[in-house]
């Protein structure tokens, strides 16, 4: 492995790292504990918070769109762990 390959790696390593730990508590497919009570993406009902530095303002999501986009993370997390595999 070349340099510039292990700095790609470890790179990569690490948002895989950071996506892991995110769906860990909320995904389905990357979760490793099995409650009654599973964690939602958005805890307080269909409210989400948005921060851009000089406000904060909540926007509706719908729990369908939720799980879409619980869904789209593991994809993006599963290309990852293949372009991983390919170094």
């Amino acid at each position: 492995m070349t340099e510039k390959q292990y700095e790609q790696y470890g790179e990569i390593k690490k948002e895989i790292d950071n996506l892991e730990t995110f769906l860990f508590a909320c995904g389905v497919k990357y979760r490793k504990t099995t409650g009654r009570f599973p964690t939602k993406l958005i805890r307080r009902g269909e409210r989400v918070k948005m921060h851009n530095g000089c406000n904060c303002r909540e926007c509706d999501i719908s729990p369908t769109l939720q799980k879409r986009i619980i869904a789209t993370i593991e994809q993006y997390l599963d290309e990852k762990h293949e372009e991983l595999n390919q170094i």
